[in-house]
């Protein structure tokens, strides 16, 4: 389970992808599990049973057993009836990761940041969980710029691009033979 697909995926995607990795928990107790990675036929038929169909490119008409395998949610059956029942009810994944993952079928448009991240997280969370009626994250969480808290800055020369860190608010100059600049920007954004 990677916490970076939760803001960018529905709750019944991200459930199901609790129960592909229960059903490698019950082979492992209670079947014959195949080598690291490889999803046989015994997981592919407990799959089934529960309502999801083993497939490798996570569509109809893909491979039911093989190394790398994702599942479709099969409409009406046992997982999506459950499913469906409990995301009526007051449930809610509130868990996302401060980083999550992008789309890029559906990149999010540019957001305006805060200047800082103090104190939005929280408020961020709740704008972007996915409530009890379903409603999905339609794009990826943007948090707010971080603040650049270093004691030091980057400066770059803008024509040779020879780098060096000092404190904020220097004054550098590129003493490289052949360049011509006579000033090295902060490009840290510190002073």
């Amino acid at each position: 389970m990677n916490p970076a697909y939760f803001a960018i995926l529905t709750i019944e995607n991200n459930l199901s992808t609790m129960a592909h990795e229960m059903v490698h928990l019950w082979q492992f107790h209670h079947g014959k599990p195949s080598r690291r990675g490889y999803h046989n036929k015994e997981w592919a038929l407990k799959m089934e049973g529960i309502g999801l169909i083993p497939s490798d490119t996570g569509r109809v008409g893909g491979k039911k057993v093989g190394q790398s395998m994702d599942h479709y949610i099969l409409e009406n059956g046992p997982f999506s009836e459950v499913c469906a029942k409990l995301i009526t009810q007051d449930f809610r994944l509130s868990w996302l990761d401060c980083f999550p993952a992008i789309d890029p079928a559906n990149p999010p448009e540019k957001k305006d940041r805060p200047d800082d991240g103090t104190d939005e997280a929280e408020d961020l969370i709740e704008k972007y969980s996915l409530d009890a009626q379903g409603d999905e994250v339609a794009e990826a969480l943007t948090l707010p710029a971080k603040k650049n808290s270093s004691n030091r800055a980057k400066y770059r020369c803008p024509t040779c691009e020879v780098q060096v860190w000092g404190k904020p608010g220097l004054t550098i100059l590129c003493g490289a033979e052949e360049c011509s600049a006579e000033r090295m920007p902060d490009v840290t954004g510190a002073s």
